[in-house]
């Protein structure tokens, strides 16, 4: 059990990036992306006083922003 508990851990620390990361790849200011977290429209973990994105929560977000 301790196995699969530290190889679930693993896979959710393989899915996070950075606040910079998300700035550098989607090309957005941290002032929007912080305008977005504090909208509650991102998802975001924040440890040791830094904030993290799972990249499946980036790709949901991404998908609801599609226009028809």
């Amino acid at each position: 059990m301790q196995k699969e508990i530290k190889e679930m851990n693993l896979e959710i620390l393989d899915n996070l990036i950075t606040l910079d990361d998300f700035c550098r790849i989607f090309n957005i200011s941290k002032h929007t992306i912080y305008k977005y977290t504090s909208l509650r429209m991102i998802p975001y973990y924040k440890l040791f006083g830094k904030i993290y994105f799972d990249k499946r929560d980036l790709l949901n977000f991404i998908k609801k922003q599609k226009k028809a």
